[in-house]
């Protein structure tokens, strides 16, 4: 188990819950290979300028998702990085409709810079990102919680799906 101090109580991060590369870097390493691909073979899906306003439409419903999802980290001063110390279950916000907002924000960022730029790679290197998620971020985190909360969790967990 990982120590930290948060304020004055030293809490205790179970080793189950320590995710090793944050899930942001998978999003990252998809959109680099999607957009390095692109620039290899440039492998458009739909007629040139055809979807850049509804690109931009997709992106920015991903980023208020985000934002939404960030809003109720804040407001339950709790860290929204996984490898911090979650001192509390959010249910609120958009996690009354998805126990992972962030990722399925990040997911919808993508397919909206997909969309936007006309690269069909960004929506073939995705999965990877998905798959690295749904397998060994998302599992980890969830045993996290089932940890820390022990009552509540399981309750959230059955009403609410893990992406829609």
């Amino acid at each position: 188990m990982k120590r930290e101090k948060t304020s004055d109580t030293v809490q205790q991060i179970p080793q189950e819950c320590i995710v090793r590369i944050p899930p942001w870097v998978w999003f990252l390493l998809s959109l680099l290979a999607g957009l390095g691909l692109h620039r290899i073979v440039p492998l458009g899906f739909m007629p040139p300028e055809a979807g850049s306003i509804f690109g931009w439409v997709i992106v920015g419903l991903g980023m208020a998702i985000l934002a939404l999802s960030e809003r109720q980290f804040a407001r339950h001063r709790t860290s929204h990085d996984n490898r911090g110390i979650t001192s509390a279950l959010i249910t609120t916000g958009p996690f009354r409709l998805s126990r992972n907002p962030v990722y399925l924000g990040l997911m919808i960022m993508l397919v909206g810079l997909a969309v936007t730029f006309n690269v069909l790679w960004l929506l073939i290197s995705m999965p990877l990102a998905f798959l690295v998620i749904q397998f060994h971020v998302v599992p980890k985190e969830e045993a996290c919680l089932q940890q820390l909360f022990p009552n509540t969790y399981t309750g959230y967990q059955s009403s609410v799906r893990r992406w829609l």
